[in-house]
């Protein structure tokens, strides 16, 4: 049987996807014509290792459903975005859509005290959190998206820092 800390070993990865994400987006709000390349490759990159990480999950349950497909789904608002596909904003409302189901389904899971062993990652939520507002932000075209998108990108990347960390600790006791 696979240890249940197997779910944590692509944390690094997908922080470093994380970054570059980040490195992609700001060489595109500058106009480099290495930032598309870097950013497609890393959102890519992300939705591989995302699905690659849940399928390491041993208990798989509507919460660990939801959360892959609202990893998937941001993945596929980006790059439709990019690619310039004229209905992005319908994978932009299934994208919020999904991630507040998640995050429903996170907040029911806390309250009802299930999974009490697992300690939130308050990191990571907040970058999810800023990750989902940005998706917000884009769909009804705000001003300070960029923003908002690269503290989230940069907080989550840290989120997961912290978690492989936290994780090594654990191993270590």
């Amino acid at each position: 049987m696979m240890p249940e800390t197997n779910k944590h070993t692509l944390s690094i990865p997908l922080a470093i996807s994380l970054l570059m994400l980040c490195v992609g987006h700001i060489a595109l709000i500058n106009d480099r014509e290495y930032g598309l390349i870097i950013y497609v490759f890393a959102l890519v990159s992300i939705g591989i290792l995302y699905g690659m990480r849940s399928s390491l999950m041993l208990r798989k349950g509507k919460k660990e459903t939801f959360k892959l497909f609202s990893v998937l789904s941001f993945v596929a608002v980006e790059v439709s975005g990019v690619v310039g596909f004229d209905y992005t904003y319908i994978f932009a409302y299934t994208s919020i859509l999904i991630g507040l189901i998640w995050i429903t389904l996170e907040i029911i899971e806390k309250v009802n005290g299930e999974n009490s062993n697992a300690q939130p990652n308050p990191v990571l939520w907040i970058g999810i959190i800023l990750m989902i507002t940005y998706v917000i932000i884009r769909t009804l075209y705000l001003p300070f998206g960029n923003i908002i998108f690269l503290f989230g990108l940069i907080i989550s990347s840290l989120g997961f820092i912290v978690e492989y960390i936290l994780l090594r600790n654990k191993k270590q006791i």
